[in-house]
């Protein structure tokens, strides 16, 4: 039964992956999802980072914008 399992769990992902990312349409709502993440995430730190930044002296932040 373990065994049986294994098998079906090492299946899991190639089966997701080739059913959502295959086909065009996949790859398109997989890369939607991708972004959608980035843009969730980036709204979430965003405010700390500002916090952040405005805490800064003049030359820290010259620093900071020439890490980038």
């Amino acid at each position: 039964m373990c065994e049986e399992f294994a098998a079906v769990l090492r299946g899991w992902p190639v089966r997701e992956i080739e059913r959502d990312v295959l086909t065009p349409v996949g790859r398109m709502d997989a890369m939607r999802k991708r972004l959608a993440a980035v843009r969730a995430a980036t709204a979430a730190i965003r405010p700390a980072l500002v916090h952040f930044y405005e805490a800064l002296d003049q030359g820290q932040k010259v620093r900071f914008a020439g890490m980038s």
